[in-house]
């Protein structure tokens, strides 16, 4: 068993379940059965106080405090009263005797019985049960019901004493009620039945549930040999132990509450025969008396009598009755037996302290049973939740495993065909090279990736570019380079190497991750165009911040999509950022929340990465574009929604990158969406792209003055194209900042 709990953890995931819902199975139905005795015993209590009330008071008071007195009794009152109570009884369901009791000197005597026969009690005879509920009753005038279960000849019963009470609302005598305990047996049975019914529905519950989840957590074939060497993990050890301290105190709470409810059946044992010891001093105490004082002697009595005295071992009244035996009611046999009655007295006294004791640890005992139903339910209830944490923690690492080689193929997918030289770094090597960088090193199969670079880095860059590299590796900090790659025939290309450090989910350093761009035509242009110089540093400042985010593992590709993009139309160079910048302006006014400014800065910094599937000749045209030409121009939202909808970290962006050309009139495209049907951030997006649009310069004219680009942007709101509250907003923004000639820093972070 052991060897096969550790090849298979589903086995041992299906036995966790099975042993989680048969203990809470157990726990829960003993929990129902507890409860549900004390609600069933409370309940008969109540209901019996109720009858025994309402009996009460159909009893005349003071026709009743006549016929307790012996003197003045009047026989047909007595008999009209007697068929009265055996009317009660008649009445009264499940009720197995009625009678009233009058106090007397010793306590309490039987004057109505509602019983027949022989079984009917004499007028003004001995009621020799324990009086605490009775005396309770009739000194607070309110019905009182026994606290324990009565038991004689006939059986167990509840008794009930109510207060009978004259017209002037003195308590004369009381009605008391026996009610027989076989309803209780049968509900108890009833209850039993319910518990193991309850037992055997969670423990079916417990096997569907741990085929259940067992055959969903193994149905990755692949996924087998992974399965079993988690078994072996160090949390599932700590889970094993948990298991085993779990399964120990609950083992111990079994015990314990087998203990108290065996140690609460002795004492009920102990109860019954105080009970029993007490109705037989009554009697003796009744007998002795009727031989005081009313003289009721016989040879059986006597003899009887003297049988109880012995077995009981009360001395005293074994020596009253040898001396009453000898000397027939004389002074000198009075005596004695007034020390018996105060020997029967103390007895009864005793015994009436032990009940006290034995109820008061029953009643801790019930308590404590009930704390270990209670633990025990906790207890189940917990390894219930630890099984479902061990499942959930399962599942979540097969989906984490499954969700890693996912991403692992889209990671490699977009690596080998991003526009740009990637490549990894680590023990001062490169480990890692995508067919482009292979390309611009001009490496071939057979030769190692760093000589190769080393070759064809310019002499004056290998240093920057190696000694740089190792540093950021050593450091485990970002790092940047400007270089130049020697091709043949002394062709120099200008190159632009940017790596972030890489770290596993436990914080361990893994490699540099870099990638490479071509930036001649840039660096061309920015010798021809100063003020293009400027702008591209302000850019490569912002990609360098961008870069520094290791939120996204992702966002250095970000930045190389967009400088392909821009490589191929170095016009509109810092299109991007700009558009972003006052997006992200804009979006602050607006008060967006922090998630909806990171998507539209993400957003708009690649809305245009569809132009790098649009022609260069297009993109770079010195003239007005013609319609055809323009109709593929118009495409390129459509190309950079298919470049990006593939990855999960774009999904936000997408609504940017294919709508920040659609107007709110219809006359937009690729979709020609309505105003209800374009979200906010595209709103944006929308104005702030028309504004850097129309501000710049590109190949064929020059950018126009932000006043005139505001006044196109009012008339094109005015006309219903525009959200003409974004329009005001950018032109408070402009009056307020003047042009953008870059993301700030904060916003684009």
């Amino acid at each position: 068993m052991p060897s096969i709990l550790r090849q298979s953890p589903q086995v041992r995931l299906g036995l966790m379940l099975l042993a989680a819902f048969a203990i809470t199975g157990l726990a829960a139905g003993a929990t129902v059965l507890v409860i549900t005795l004390r609600h069933a015993d409370a309940t008969s209590r109540e209901q019996l106080s109720t009858l025994a009330n309402l009996a009460a008071m159909q009893v005349d008071g003071d026709a009743h405090k006549t016929i307790g007195q012996p003197k003045a009794a009047d026989p047909q009152r007595l008999a009209r009263m007697q068929v009265q109570v055996a009317d009660i009884r008649a009445d009264l369901r499940q009720v197995r005797e009625v009678y009233t009791l009058v106090p007397t000197r010793y306590g309490f005597e039987y004057v109505l019985d509602a019983s027949f026969g022989p079984r009917r009690r004499p007028v003004l005879s001995r009621f020799t049960r324990p009086t605490s509920a009775a005396h309770r009753a009739f000194v607070s005038g309110q019905t009182a019901v026994e606290p324990i279960l009565m038991s004689d000849n006939r059986g167990t019963f509840l008794a009930a004493y109510s207060p009978i009470k004259d017209s002037s609302g003195k308590v004369v005598a009381l009605l008391g009620v026996d009610q027989d305990t076989a309803t209780a047996v049968s509900t108890l049975a009833s209850l039993g039945d319910v518990l193991w019914l309850t037992f055997a529905t969670v423990a079916l519950l417990g096997c569907l549930s741990a085929i259940a989840v067992t055959r969903h957590l193994t149905r990755s074939k692949p996924l087998q040999p992974w399965l079993k060497s988690l078994s072996a993990s160090t949390p599932l050890m700590r889970a094993t132990v948990l298991e085993l301290i779990l399964a120990g105190i609950t083992m111990i709470v079994l015990i314990s509450g087998v203990y108290g409810y065996l140690a609460q059946a002795q004492a009920q044992t102990q109860l019954a025969a105080s009970l029993r010891r007490s109705d037989q001093l009554e009697t003796m105490r009744t007998s002795i008396e009727r031989m005081i004082f009313a003289g009721e002697t016989s040879p059986e009595a006597t003899a009887t009598l003297k049988r109880r005295a012995l077995q009981m071992e009360m001395r005293s009244v074994l020596e009253a009755l040898e001396l009453a035996t000898n000397n027939r009611r004389s002074a000198l046999a009075e005596q004695p037996f007034r020390k018996a009655l105060v020997e029967l007295q103390q007895s009864l006294e005793s015994e009436a302290t032990i009940r006290d004791d034995l109820q008061a640890t029953l009643n801790t005992r019930n308590q404590s049973l009930s704390i270990a139903f209670c633990v025990a339910s906790m207890l189940a209830l917990g390894s219930l939740i630890m099984v479902r944490a061990a499942a959930g923690q399962q599942q979540e690492l097969i989906h984490a495993q499954l969700d890693s080689e996912r991403h692992q193929g889209a990671y490699q997918q977009v690596a080998d065909n991003v526009p740009a030289g990637l490549f990894t770094f680590r023990d001062g090597s490169l480990r890692y090279t995508n067919e482009l960088w292979d390309t611009q090193t001009q490496r071939v199969p057979t030769e190692e990736r760093t000589p190769a670079l080393v070759r064809s880095l310019h002499p004056e860059d290998r240093d920057k570019f190696v000694t740089g590299l190792r540093d950021a590796e050593r450091r485990q900090e970002a790092w940047e380079c400007q270089y130049r790659l020697i091709f043949g025939n002394d062709d120099v290309r200008y190159m632009e190497a940017r790596g972030v450090p890489q770290f596993d989910p436990g914080g361990r350093f893994e490699h540099i991750l870099g990638f490479a761009i071509d930036v001649t035509g840039r660096v061309k242009s920015q010798q021809q165009l100063e003020e293009r110089s400027r702008e591209v540093l302000a850019k490569n400042v912002q990609l360098h911040e961008a870069l520094s985010d290791l939120e996204e593992n992702f966002q250095a590709m970000v930045h190389s999509l967009v400088k392909a993009e821009e490589a191929k139309d170095p016009y509109t160079a810092g299109h991007s950022n700009r558009v972003m910048g006052y997006s992200l302006l804009i979006g602050e006014v607006l008060e967006l929340s922090e998630s909806e400014l990171r998507d539209l800065g993400r957003a708009t910094l690649i809305h245009d990465i569809g132009k790098i599937g649009v022609p260069d000749a297009i993109l770079t045209k010195p003239g007005p574009l013609t319609d055809e030409e323009f109709t593929i121009v118009k495409q390129h939202p459509v190309i950079g929604l298919q470049m990006i909808q593939g990855i999960p970290l774009f999904q936000s962006c997408m609504p940017i990158v294919v709508w920040h050309h659609e107007r709110l009139d219809g006359s937009g495209y690729p979709d020609g969406l309505t105003a209800d049907q374009i979200p906010l951030l595209v709103r944006i997006s929308s104005v702030a792209d028309c504004f850097d649009a129309m501000t710049s310069n590109r190949a064929y004219r020059d950018g126009i003055h932000p006043d005139r680009a505001l006044e196109i942007l009012r008339a094109d709101a005015a006309a219903g194209k525009l959200d003409a509250k974004i329009v005001e907003i950018l032109a408070s923004i402009v009056e307020r900042d003047g042009l953008l000639w870059h993301a700030p820093t904060d916003l684009a972070a």
